[in-house]
């Protein structure tokens, strides 16, 4: 019994017995057999939860759904089992779209089809069909990983030999490897785009909140989501930094980061300046308002930032700029491609981006890295010259008389 880590997932295993109908937790008894299950939790915090929550079911008697025999199961049949035991494993909004992406383009398709005869020329079958419905590739890419993880459970459980996806790629474009959806402002966009965000907080066509969040997303590489999701105490102005420790949904619920880790990001100085003057006004507000706001950049009810409203803010200031249509996500990409550009090393940015290795900075960002540069070899021909005249020196003064 106990949580257990392997690649990207936990796993919890408990003593049950199993009486064909209902899993009964069963400590210390004799005939209990060990059963584990993926909670498939990015971080160990919320994996604790699962396990509780799967403890729970156990001492109440967790009802088994009745398997259909491997002969005659469908894919319908058996992605619909995996979704409803999925429930107590998959946040809610994970749940709620593989959901959506089961009844909207699988299950129409595919769902009355034999799984253990389902093959890969099926299922690629179904994903060039929704290709050329128009589909975006995002969601095209998730439908097979959807399906994918589907046979990998069937798989586990001896419904099926095995998961026919595995194995099969996908042939890419080396652009769509190497910078995939990057779409970053140029240098000259920049200050177009900042001269606009100073023009309209100062003619108070936009509140501070937004012009302010809109800075810290391009000076600090922040994901929209962590930066919502940011208190005062996260501003470091001594350390002259900030904590990133927590992310907002696009529901306005909180959650742990992308990697499921804390770090710093540094503060430029004019930016830390900005937000000086900033906080400043902030507490103002406060007191205006008669509480202290949570957030570090509150709506005018002292409430988390909606998400929508930040984009709309967004593209209030590239009209008013006249520049094309951008996302807020490509202020993160800015600031990368920007860094990079300028000679910054790869891992210094990669951290802080918050990237759990510079290999993924790499994939996203190579193109802006600059190359050619072929004078930089002359520093080995330079060093050379530094070691001669150091030996030369150091043999001149040995034969000098003592």
């Amino acid at each position: 019994m106990g949580l257990t880590k392997r690649k990207d997932s936990y796993y919890v295993q408990f003593p049950v017995l199993d009486d064909g109908t209902t899993l009964t937790l069963a400590r210390g008894i004799p005939g209990a057999k060990l059963k584990r299950w993926k909670v498939g939790c990015r971080n160990k915090e919320e994996a604790v939860k699962q396990e509780g929550l799967i403890k729970t079911k156990l001492l109440e008697g967790l009802r088994l759904a009745p398997e259909p025999q491997v002969a005659s199961v469908t894919v319908r049949e058996f992605a619909l089992q995996w979704l409803e035991n999925a429930k107590y494993t998959l946040a809610v909004k994970t749940y709620a779209n593989y959901n959506q992406i089961l009844t909207l383009y699988i299950l129409p398709s595919l769902g009355d089809q034999s799984l253990p005869s389902l093959t890969w020329a099926d299922v690629k079958g179904l994903l060039n069909k929704k290709q050329q419905a128009g589909l975006s590739g995002n969601t095209v890419r998730l439908i097979r990983a959807v399906i994918s993880t589907i046979l990998t459970d069937a798989s586990e459980d001896k419904v099926i030999t095995g998961n026919p996806l595995l194995g099969q790629r996908r042939k890419r474009r080396a652009s769509q490897i190497t910078n995939p959806d990057v779409c970053p402002l140029s240098w000259e966009q920049k200050q177009v785009f900042e001269q606009k965000l100073d023009a309209m907080e100062q003619d108070e066509t936009l509140t501070p909140s937004y012009t302010m969040l809109l800075r810290m997303y391009l000076k600090t590489g922040l994901r929209p989501s962590e930066g919502r999701a940011l208190k005062l105490g996260d501003i470091d102005f001594h350390g002259r930094r900030v904590r990133v420790e927590r992310a907002a949904t696009l529901d306005g619920a909180i959650k742990n980061t992308k990697t499921g880790e804390t770090r710093w990001v540094d503060l430029s100085d004019g930016l830390l300046a900005q937000l000086k003057t900033y906080v400043t006004l902030l507490q103002a507000e406060d007191v205006a308002r008669g509480k202290e706001s949570a957030w570090l950049f509150p709506s005018l009810t002292g409430t988390l930032l909606d998400e929508r409203h930040v984009v709309r803010a967004f593209h209030r200031v590239l009209e008013g700029a006249g520049l094309p249509r951008f996302r807020v996500y490509d202020l993160r990409h800015t600031f990368a491609s920007l860094l990079l550009s300028s000679n910054i090393p790869l891992p210094y940015v990669s951290q802080q981006l918050g990237h759990s290795k510079p290999m993924i900075t790499l994939k996203f960002y190579t193109r802006w890295i600059p190359s050619g540069q072929v004078h930089r070899v002359n520093v080995l021909d330079i060093a050379d010259t530094v070691m001669t005249l150091a030996t030369t020196s150091r043999e001149a003064a040995a034969s000098l008389p003592a």
